[in-house]
């Protein structure tokens, strides 16, 4: 084996994949130096030697394939690998089980969704899900989150429409309010050097910064006076759960940046010589554009809205919500356009009709429009619809209701 590994055929892949490695950590290694070196003590000025059209020839030591030439979840910890790992192969409880025989209820006491194993292994026990699967169903839906609050926040609002993703979205919710101990009353708990502080001896504030602590007088009172040193007393298991799984999620979409150069023209429109200007602009467009309508297809067919259901044997059902919960999105979407395209139209919501030049009017039609497209799959936000209009009319005055 080692043999194989240090053969003269092998050993140069192998130590350019160490390389990779040593320096994604920031550590050269010895023989890169010596390189490095060497280059220099090559050329009369001291620096490293250049090919004909000027590009130095360490520029592979920039092209960091380790980096997007490797498989993230490689590298997913071990209490992430584990839990992953541990998702029961399971669906939903229907009538057509308790009327089988296989549940009691579709529902327990609390109104919980009630499980049914799909498959028992030969000594009777759960089937559980590959940690492929399991994360492939993940991170198509959460792909986008930017902070652990907003991935416990859309875990929550999936939960009840996938059995993996329910799985997932109570054990991270769960983690996630432990994460910081508290009193009995809800207040954090807190410590200044090392010393924890009476709950009846301070008073908890929050505010767009994130949450701060006031001294409170004897009588329980705010004194306006904060608490500078305060520390909030957190589960560190719990708390790192919550961030490993957090970044496990977040760090598997790479963005790379791209220099677009175009030449420079003149007032007539003639080329410039030797002048040029460049635009940087992400990948992400154009992985956009050709991925995502893929993603969203999928996302639409795997019943992660509940438009669908796929059953024991693995085929694709429309069910009765999902038919009513698409004829309500084609004709919400029918109506906006509508609204938007012809002078005339109103956007009628209930016995109210809208009017899309009126702020408050746009933006309940602007939350409709993007419930809808969020029942066929497309997942995209509020938020993320503005910053889009906004992109798009750069420069433009106009008010975003107009555009």
């Amino acid at each position: 084996m080692w043999g194989e590994l240090l053969s003269e055929e092998n050993w140069p892949v192998i130590e350019q994949k160490v390389n990779q490695k040593l320096r994604k950590i920031s550590i050269d290694s010895e023989y890169n130096k010596e390189e490095i070196e060497r280059s220099k003590r090559d050329n009369d000025d001291g620096q490293p030697t250049t090919t004909e059209d000027g590009i130095g020839e360490d520029v592979h030591q920039h092209d960091d394939a380790a980096f997007y030439d490797h498989s993230r979840t490689e590298d997913a910890t071990a209490a992430i690998r584990f839990f992953l790992s541990t998702i029961p192969d399971e669906h939903f409880a229907t009538e057509e089980d308790v009327a089988n025989g296989y549940a009691k209820a579709t529902k327990d006491k609390n109104g919980n969704p009630i499980m049914v194993p799909n498959y028992f292994n030969l000594l009777g026990f759960k089937h559980f899900l590959s940690m492929k699967v399991v994360s492939n169903k993940l991170l198509l839906a959460c792909k986008e989150c930017k902070t652990a609050k907003q991935l416990n926040e859309l875990l929550q609002s999936l939960m009840d429409s996938d059995p993996i993703l329910y799985r997932i979205a109570k054990t991270y919710n769960a983690y996630y309010d432990d994460q910081i101990k508290k009193h009995k009353s809800g207040k954090n708990r807190i410590s200044i050097r090392g010393e924890e502080i009476a709950e009846n001896k301070y008073i908890q504030h929050e505010d767009d910064n994130g949450v701060y602590y006031t001294w409170a007088d004897s009588e329980g009172e705010d004194t306006n006076r904060r608490i500078e040193e305060a520390v909030t007393m957190v589960n560190t298991a719990k708390e790192a759960f919550v961030t490993q799984l957090f970044n496990y999620v977040s760090c598997q979409r790479l963005d790379f940046i791209q220099v677009v150069l175009s030449e420079m023209l003149d007032e007539e429109g003639e080329v410039i010589d030797d002048k040029h200007t460049a635009k940087i602009q992400s990948s992400d467009s154009d992985y956009a554009s050709t991925i995502l309508p893929r993603q969203w297809f999928v996302l639409f067919r795997n019943g992660l809205n509940g438009i669908f259901r796929v059953s024991k044997s693995g085929e694709i059902k429309l069910t009765d919500y999902g038919e009513k919960q698409i004829s309500k999105a084609s004709d919400t979407l029918k109506a906006i356009y509508d609204h938007f395209t012809r002078a005339k139209s109103k956007y009628t919501k209930g016995n109210r009709q809208l009017d899309r030049l009126n702020e408050d009017d746009f933006r309940e039609i602007e939350n409709d429009f993007v419930q809808a497209l969020n029942t066929f799959g497309i997942n995209i936000s509020v938020e993320a619809l503005n910053f889009w209009l906004r992109e798009d009319f750069s420069g433009d005055s106009t008010e975003l209701t107009t555009q």
